[in-house]
């Protein structure tokens, strides 16, 4: 390569790997810019807030909020579970009921869930903090959840039982406290995709809600980005010899 080409090449493997970076980054849930909502979402105070409250229900009177959609976010009904039409396993792309025990009677009645999908390397790694808060306390074996959905993989996160702490804000009788998630590592490279969710089991009554913040993946380059670097460092050899 000429000489006078060198400077001009490397701008272009700068603007390439700024591209190759730019596709991959994740939105980390302090707006909902990059989410796609199902059911009651919003953004709050720099974190995602997914509950299980109605809009045009009072789920809340036995909590002494008698009024309809008292701890409802975003104006808009949870989605019905059960995977018919207009369903949160149909919102998530699901063709079975994850959310429901069968074994142990408990099943699901409504929820909301917030997903985006990133193109990542293998070996990225996933990470994020939650906090789940609930009014609903009353039967342990038809407690409302919460749960992350990575690449179709259900994990749950913790059930309302779990929310041992007085929250904060006293808007629920409980939460858990905001707590690290310790990570998910990806073993493939390319396109990702990623869900948060809540779901009420038992009825439809005493909201749950689940806070998410800091959601990143751990930059792990693709192997068209390791290419350009290792030509990006080829081209500045070449250009220090033709210095030197």
């Amino acid at each position: 390569m000429h000489p006078k080409m060198i400077p001009a090449a490397l701008s272009a493997l700068a603007l390439a790997l700024a591209a190759g970076s730019a596709h991959a980054q994740v939105a980390d849930g302090s707006t909902l810019a990059g989410w796609a909502a199902a059911g009651d979402v919003a953004a709050i105070d720099g974190h995602l807030v997914v509950t299980t409250a109605s809009a045009s229900f009072a789920d809340d009177v036995d909590a002494g909020l008698a009024g309809n959609g008292a701890r409802n976010v975003s104006g808009h009904d949870p989605l019905a579970t059960g995977n018919g039409a207009g369903s949160l396993e149909a919102a998530l792309g699901r063709a079975d009921t994850p959310f429901d025990d069968a074994g142990h009677g408990a099943w699901s009645y409504e929820g909301s869930a917030v997903s985006q999908s990133f193109v990542a390397a293998a070996g990225s790694r996933l990470t994020f903090r939650w906090d789940l808060r609930t009014l609903d306390q009353r039967d342990p074996t038809q407690a409302d959840f919460a749960f992350v959905i990575v690449d179709g993989t259900v994990f749950k996160l913790a059930d309302a039982f779990a929310a041992s702490s007085a929250n904060a804000d006293a808007d629920y009788a409980a939460a858990t406290g905001w707590t690290p998630y310790g990570g998910y590592t990806f073993t493939t490279s390319g396109a990702h995709t990623i869900s948060f969710g809540v779901v009420d089991v038992g009825d439809f009554d005493d909201t749950s809600a689940l806070a998410i913040a800091d959601v990143a993946v751990s930059g792990v380059p693709e192997s068209s980005t390791l290419a350009l670097m290792g030509m990006g460092l080829a081209l500045l050899g070449m250009q220090a010899r033709r210095k030197g």
